[in-house]
Order: C-alpha cells, then sequence, then structure tokens
C-alpha cells in the first residue's frame, strides 16, 4: 500500500506541474496580445502585491525629515509671537519661547477658556511671569532642541551659537519696514518719538529710545559660523530674511517644509495695534531718510537693508500676493 501511495503523490505532483506549464503558457500568449501600458500596469499591481506581503518587513513610509534645522530670530515687534504660537498650532516638533509644538494645545484651552488656570500651569508655579506659551529659557535647555523641526529663540544673539553647532541650519529673520518698524517698537514702549527733539537736538538718541531688545540680532552669528573651526558639513548655517507681514504668506511658505499636526488648532493673537494718525514722523520726508541712515548703523537693519530682495530673501523667487498692511 505504501508503494501506490507513493505512485500516487507522484502522478499527483506531475499533474501539477503539467497544469502549471499550461497556465504560464497560456498566461504569456494573452501578454502577447495586450497593449505594452497594459502589461506595465499588471507589473505594477503584481510588484504592489508583492510590497502588501512584504508590508511587515518595511518601516512604514510618512514625513521625510530635512536635514535642515530652520531657526527663527524673535526680533520685537515683528509678530515673533504670533508667528512661535502659530506655527506650533499648525506643526508638528516647533520649539520656542512662545510655545512647543507638543505641550501648546491645552495651554491655548486654557486660554480660550479662560479658566483660572490659563497662566497658573506647572511651568507658571517654577517660574513666576512664565508659563507653557512663554518658555523661560531654563525649561528651553533642559527639553534640549535634537528632536525640533524649527527653533525660536527671543533671547540676545549669544544664545544661537551653541544651538548652530549642533545642527545644519537655516535661521530666518523677519525684516519689516524699518520706520515702520522703530514706530511699533515705540509704540510697545510707551515711548514718543518727538520730531522736533530729532530735529534739533540728539536724532540717535531719540531713535536710540524706542529700542527693544535689538541685540537679538547680531553680524557676528554670521561671522562666526563663517570662521567656525568645525569642519562638518552638518552643523554649517545660512541666514535668510523675510518680510513677516502678513502672517499667513509665512505661514504658506513653512507648510512646505514642516510637518503638519495631528491635530491642529486656532492659535490664540492678541495684539494692540498703533494709531499711526498720532506719528510726527510721516509729516517729515527728509527726517525719515535721517532716521533710515541712523537705523542701518546698527546690524540688524544693516542685515536687512542688504538681505531683501537678495537671493537670501525667502520670497525672492515666491509667487504669492503680498498685503502691504503692517502691524
Amino acid at each position: 500500500s505504501s508503494r501506490v501511495s507513493k505512485i500516487l503523490r507522484d502522478v499527483q505532483l506531475v499533474l501539477f506541474l503539467l497544469l502549471l506549464t499550461v497556465w504560464s503558457v497560456h498566461f504569456v500568449l494573452q501578454q502577447s496580445q495586450l497593449d505594452p501600458n497594459d502589461r506595465i500596469m499588471i507589473l505594477k499591481a503584481s510588484t504592489t502585491m508583492s510590497n502588501n506581503s512584504n508590508k511587515d518587513r518595511q518601516p512604514p513610509q510618512g514625513f521625510i525629515h530635512s536635514d535642515i534645522t530652520y531657526g527663527h530670530v524673535h526680533m520685537a515687534k515683528t509678530a515673533g509671537t504670533e508667528i512661535n504660537g502659530m506655527l506650533a498650532s499648525r506643526f508638528e516638533r516647533v520649539c520656542g519661547h512662545k510655545g512647543n509644538s507638543y505641550d501648546l494645545y491645552q495651554s491655548q484651552l486654557r486660554r480660550q477658556e479662560k479658566t483660572a488656570e490659563e497662566r497658573s500651569d506647572s511651568i507658571a508655579k517654577l517660574y513666576p511671569k512664565y508659563h507653557r506659551a512663554r518658555v523661560p529659557q531654563p525649561i528651553l535647555k533642559e527639553v534640549g532642541y535634537e528632536d525640533c523641526d524649527y527653533i525660536s529663540q527671543e533671547e540676545k544673539w549669544t544664545v544661537w551659537p551653541d544651538i548652530m553647532d549642533n545642527f545644519k541650519m537655516e535661521i530666518h529673520v523677519p525684516c519689516r519696514d524699518p520706520i515702520q518698524h522703530l514706530m511699533s517698537q515705540c509704540h510697545s514702549k510707551g515711548a514718543t518719538f518727538d520730531c522736533d527733539a530729532a530735529m534739533n537736538k540728539n536724532l540717535k538718541a531719540e531713535v536710540e529710545k524706542c529700542f527693544v531688545f535689538i541685540n537679538r540680532f547680531s553680524q557676528e552669528l554670521r561671522t562666526n559660523n563663517n570662521n567656525s573651526s568645525s569642519t562638518s558639513t552638518t552643523t554649517t548655517t545660512t541666514f535668510k530674511c523675510f518680510d513677516p507681514i502678513p502672517l499667513e504668506r509665512y505661514m504658506d511658505y513653512m507648510s512646505t517644509k514642516l510637518q503638519p499636526r495631528k491635530k491642529p488648532f486656532d492659535y490664540i493673537r492678541v495684539s494692540k495695534p498703533r494709531n499711526k494718525e498720532t506719528e510726527c514722523i510721516w509729516d517729515h520726508p527728509k527726517l525719515l531718510e535721517r532716521v533710515k541712515n541712523v537705523l542701518l548703523k546698527t546690524d540688524y537693519y544693516q542685515f536687512c537693508d542688504e538681505c531683501t530682495g537678495s537671493e537670501n530673501d525667502l520670497y525672492y523667487d515666491y509667487d504669492n500676493t503680498h498685503d502691504d498692511a503692517l502691524m
């Protein structure tokens, strides 16, 4: 009986091979009659099935990280709070003094609901006047920037070199119209720009009394970067400028660089518009030019003047409608 069983198995194998050969010949004949494009589609379908069968052995395909970490120099009165907050509310791995992607949602929810805990979260208990939407520097340093795709800083420029040494970076410096920016700083400080004093006394002093943390940028950042002893191509830094107004233009630009959040939300913006009609400087064209010349003696305004409209301007080749409305 064992001999009979062996013969039956051999017969079954021969029949199977015969059927497989017939099917193969039939398939080849069909393929020869197909349009070349149809054969390509069948090949793609076959490849897809093969890939699906191996999906447990392959990493899932998703967001591909850039080798560049983006930086943002938060210059006062350039919509920096909104830039940091809006990016963190829309994209992953945004890190900054005015909010981080990973914990800003609940902070904004408390703010929206105007709860008693709005500004008394666990950070506020350790650092008075700070909270999760205004993060103190020690917390930012403690957490680190290793998993950040975008870093916003509103500290003195000296905070950047240590960060730049660890990443290949593209740092974005906001550049508004210089006179508009100066007037916004005056408004922020509650200072009145005295045109008579500016024309007849000390113009430089009248300009500088309005400055708000103008030392957040320095040309030394670029000099130190160029003179860095590091030969690594993974820690080089480039500097770009951009007009922060309107905000949505920059959001649109960065949407091509950053990964969208799983659950985006609306960032609550708070701003106090200034009354431009009370600003005397607009009635004195010659004074405008003199003030601009004073501003251009500072590192920040000098950089903006050189960069705006150049190839280092983020919008140099960027086709988008630019609303000239200023904050």
